[in-house]
């Protein structure tokens, strides 16, 4: 895996969906919020809100991502709009090829249009 100078700054850390394509993202109490977790051996996994999902991601210079190989659980979500936040989920980490980040947010982006997804830091236990 190639690393960028930001690269502590990203792995090992809950980044809870809060955004995706520009709209505020919220889950019902009885369903787990969607997060990732960029692991330092390259690989990511997560919860899409309902499913679990895993795969592998690379860094580069120029906070430059790419994630690949990634695949997901396909449980059943009773609530529509759980699954459409999910199916948009992966297609904005298929699609995303950098990211910003600071002390409390990553942001995931396609080029130069407007951010893809938006994740708050949460502290680990």
């Amino acid at each position: 895996m190639s690393t960028s100078h930001d690269a502590a700054g990203i792995t090992n850390k809950h980044w809870k969906l809060v955004e995706l394509n520009g709209n505020p993202v919220t889950f019902p109490e009885s369903v787990d919020a969607a997060f990732i977790l960029l692991n330092s051996d390259g690989t990511v996994s997560g919860n899409l809100g309902c499913n679990s999902f895993f795969g592998s991601y690379t860094l580069q210079e120029g906070d430059r991502i790419t994630f690949s190989q990634l695949a997901n659980t396909q449980k059943m979500c009773f609530d529509t709009s759980i699954m459409d936040i999910e199916s948009e989920m992966i297609r904005v980490l298929q699609s995303a090829d950098n990211y910003n980040l600071n002390e409390k947010q990553l942001v995931l982006n396609r080029a130069r249009m407007a951010p893809l997804a938006r994740f708050e830091i949460v502290p680990m236990n």
